[in-house]
């Protein structure tokens, strides 16, 4: 079907919504087909439009539009917890994002597949804030789709995010459902570990070399982001400053935000976890050199490993 085409299908849904009814099940599949997508994203597409309809959001109350656009371990939910008084959803729809990634990267899914799901997820919720993981690889398409959204980039350095990334891994293996661990280890260059990484022992044992593929996918996604955000309507905040970033944020959406972060609400390193700290300063220096360090001194200036703590 032709973009108009599409384009008349979602407006009919939007109508519908705006009615106080969710469409029909014929009425999500026609749109479902119309906009390409995939039946394994119907059925929760479907739930969320139901859902949106009993909190009684439209366009007409959505007061901003922005996108939480940072890597997992950012400082996303963090970001969330700042606009919390507004419609905010952390990971909203995450699995049937990680779904549609995986078979884009995979060329299963259609480029029109791609600009289909993020109208149609926007519909479903109605979000003001939609912060994911998975918009960093969606900006084009966001962009494209809603021109008068803003972009928030929470980006965190290096040294911690590779941290940090290793300890989730580690924490979360056992829980987390299959594909999306399997995206989150191909996206971060982990390929040759898919279906042998089961736990922390695994990480423990080759910790520098996923450590180093880390290092790398960190300065590949950040650099690529910064390409793709539109400068007239992003910014760009450092994790470390989220809590100091209420008016900037003010600036970049026209709306208040009040008050900072709680210790509890920050992207603070678990107590009992794996530590890169435990790695001998020359393998450090040789896993972070490189591309890192141009993005570092270009965002970080002056941060280094002594400011991450790491042995002399």
């Amino acid at each position: 079907m032709s973009t108009r085409a599409a384009d008349e299908v979602l407006a009919l849904v939007t109508d519908l919504l705006a009615l106080g009814r969710p469409p029909t099940r014929a009425e999500l599949e026609h749109f479902c087909l119309a906009t390409d997508i995939h039946e394994r994203e119907q059925v929760s597409l479907r739930s969320h439009l139901e859902l949106r309809v009993r909190r009684g959001l439209d366009h007409r109350a959505r007061r901003f539009q922005a996108f939480g656009v940072g890597l997992f371990r950012t400082g996303t939910f963090a970001l969330c917890q700042l606009l919390r008084d507004y419609h905010v959803e952390h990971e909203f729809m995450l699995r049937e994002s990680v779904e549609l990634l995986s078979r884009w990267r995979a060329g299963e899914a259609s480029a029109e597949e791609l600009r289909a799901f993020v109208r149609a997820r926007d519909e479903a919720g109605m979000l003001e804030l939609d912060a994911s993981g998975c918009n960093a690889w969606l900006i084009p398409q966001l962009s494209e789709a809603f021109p008068d959204s803003c972009f928030v980039f929470t980006l965190r350095e290096v040294y911690g995010w590779v941290d940090s990334m290793i300890n989730f891994l580690a924490r979360r293996t056992q829980g987390m459902p299959s594909r999306v661990h399997e995206f989150l280890l191909v996206q971060c260059g982990l390929e040759s570990f898919v279906g042998r990484l089961a736990g922390r022992d695994d990480l423990e044992r080759e910790l520098d070399v996923i450590a180093a593929a880390l290092a790398g996918a960190w300065a590949r996604h950040n650099a690529a982001i910064l390409r793709e955000l539109p400068p007239a309507r992003s910014l760009v905040v450092h994790t470390d400053e989220l809590g100091r970033a209420g008016p900037a944020l003010t600036r970049l959406l026209g709306i208040p935000v009040a008050g900072g972060l709680e210790p509890s609400q920050r992207n603070a390193r678990p107590r009992t976890s794996l530590s890169l700290r435990t790695l001998e300063r020359s393998r450090l220096e040789q896993i972070f050199a490189g591309p890192c360090q141009a993005l570092m001194a270009d965002q970080f200036p002056g941060r280094g490993l002594d400011d991450f703590g790491a042995r002399p």
